[in-house]
């Protein structure tokens, strides 16, 4: 501002000369004053990145403890598992998780304030983790406080996954709703909700019509199908692979179901994510790829070339025995499954012959570094081939190691 200053001063002395030679300049030089300000400050703003940088906004939601319907088991965790993910890919992320924040009012008034937030916003996402029901094709999100003699009072009672929708609909690149509600109908056994002739869902959601263009709705489940909650796991198996997803580097969002599908597969979960809607940016990614190194495209898991042959009969060296599962060296790369017990937790999974050809995406290591890997770990993604089939699955570590 002392250049400001300084200009106004010597501005003041040529207004004085001026004015001896009976010129009345204090209105042109008011102007150019005021014209230099204005300059300056342009000048100033963009010298130091005066436009504003692109915004990324999350609403993330839990929903476990009915008031008046069956409590849930994961739905907080996942809603802490999803909001982690995103504030690491650079998301202003407001997470709801108290009671007092997810009844009716408090789910109505937040939406309303994400919504203006998520207006001009390079991309923005809402994730709803909780019961919901269908009704004659529309899907509601519950909130805790949720009562609902018959369905006709979920209109003053709940949200329509359409409000949530609209919510996202300002940002620019990228708009997504999560609905990991994929459950059972917590009303079906309700006398007021058997009658009456209406289409009413007893389990999953159903596939909606009538959104924006280049607004997504990502469900966990198909419609009328349930999503599984994990079986006591720290997160459910749909919260977890979105997590891992959204944190992977260069995942083309257009591939993110085919990611999650993926996923599923591997886990066994026979659960299969239902996607509605196109991305506005089929190429945009929540953590942009390295410089130099091109977007990852998933691969859908029925069309992969296989990469390996099964070898003719197995290597006779070093086999490595560890949770059940005995591998040895494969004749060419990778590592074959040369036994495998039947309580080990991944019988089922794996078959004696199998050849694991990749881990983590890398040519596996000998099969004691791959169990010391699982160990410190906890997990390894690993890609089998079976007779000419590639599958992928995830080696998680077993909770009970009796046979280290």
């Amino acid at each position: 501002m002392w250049v400001i200053r300084k200009l106004e001063r010597s501005a003041g002395e040529k207004s004085a000369a001026w004015f001896h030679h009976g010129l009345d300049t204090r209105f042109f030089v008011a102007a150019a004053v005021g014209g230099l300000r204005v300059l300056l400050l342009v000048l100033l703003l963009g010298g130091s990145g005066g436009v504003a940088q692109a915004r990324r906004v999350a609403l993330v939601i839990g929903i476990e403890k009915y008031s008046h319907v069956a409590p849930l088991t994961n739905p907080e965790k996942d809603a802490r598992r999803i909001a982690g993910a995103l504030g690491r890919a650079q998301f202003e992320v407001t997470l709801l998780v108290k009671p007092a924040e997810v009844t009716r009012l408090g789910l109505v008034s937040a939406l309303r304030t994400f919504r203006d937030k998520a207006e001009g916003a390079e991309a923005a996402v809402i994730y709803y983790a909780g019961h919901g029901v269908e009704v004659e094709g529309k899907n509601w999100v519950l909130p805790i406080d949720v009562e609902a003699d018959r369905p006709a009072d979920l209109q003053d009672n709940a949200i329509p996954t359409g409000r949530l929708m609209d919510a996202v609909s300002g940002a620019q690149d990228m708009r997504l709703v999560v609905m990991d509600a994929c459950r059972d109908n917590p009303f079906a056994m309700a006398s007021g909700w058997s009658a009456g002739g209406r289409s009413i869902g007893t389990r999953g959601l159903a596939r909606e019509t009538g959104s924006d263009i280049g607004s997504v709705l990502l469900m966990a489940a198909q419609p009328g199908q349930k999503a599984s909650d994990g079986a006591g796991q720290t997160n459910s198996p749909f919260a977890n692979l979105l997590a891992q997803a959204i944190e992977m580097p260069g995942l083309r969002i257009s591939s993110l179901p085919t990611q999650l599908l993926r996923g599923m597969r591997s886990l066994g979960v026979d659960q299969a994510p239902d996607l509605q809607g196109i991305f506005a940016n089929a190429d945009w990614q929540f953590a942009p790829a390295a410089a130099g190194q091109g977007a990852v495209v998933a691969p859908a898991p029925v069309k992969l070339a296989p990469i390996l042959a099964v070898p003719k009969q197995a290597a006779p060296a070093l086999p490595v025995s560890m949770f059940g599962l005995t591998l040895q060296p494969a004749d060419g790369p990778g590592l074959i499954v040369s036994a495998i017990a039947a309580g080990s937790p991944y019988a089922g999974k794996m078959q004696r012959g199998d050849v694991i050809a990749r881990v983590n995406g890398a040519q596996p290591p000998d099969p004691n570094a791959l169990f010391a890997l699982i160990r410190r770990e906890g997990t390894a993604e690993v890609l089998l081939n079976r007779n000419g089939r590639s599958i992928f699955m995830t080696m998680n570590l077993p909770q009970e190691r009796g046979d280290e």
